[in-house]
């Protein structure tokens, strides 16, 4: 009886070792990281990274909008909104956006927008990225 449970031992680190074998090589794709506004180009997931715009020297760019309780953040408190645009492409699942090491969810219908408190958008006060899985890509600006 010994020698079946070694040859059966055997046989389960042998299939691990198959597996281990198989996946790193075909069946887990790594992230693909991006800065934006690059353009996506692989189907899988990804990480978006902001690189500063629709801001400069530490002032939003754009200010036309106005908190509500319905976003978390009280009426006339600070806040930014974040929209994420996929040029044609679609996101499979829900997106996730992490804001000074904070995730976020998507809020509304229609384009993919957060709301977040505000922080001061500067390289040295603001580290923001999208997680996402890219089930089709888009079309390149211009193109």
């Amino acid at each position: 009886m010994p020698r079946h449970r070694s040859r059966t031992g055997r046989s389960a680190a042998a299939l691990l070792a198959v597996i281990a074998v198989l996946l790193t090589t075909i069946g887990v794709a790594a992230a693909a990281d991006y800065t934006s506004p690059s353009k996506v180009t692989t189907t899988r997931p990804n990480t978006l990274s902001w690189s500063g715009q629709g801001a400069s020297g530490g002032t939003v760019s754009n200010i036309d909008c106005r908190a509500d309780a319905t976003h978390g953040i009280e009426e006339g408190e600070p806040y930014l909104l974040w929209v994420f645009t996929t040029d044609g492409g679609s996101v499979a699942g829900t997106p996730v956006l992490t804001v000074n090491g904070n995730d976020h969810t998507p809020v509304g219908s229609g384009a993919i927008k957060f709301v977040t408190p505000y922080v001061t958008p500067t390289a040295a006060t603001l580290t923001a990225s999208v997680a996402f899985d890219a089930a089709t890509t888009g079309a390149a600006p211009g193109s």
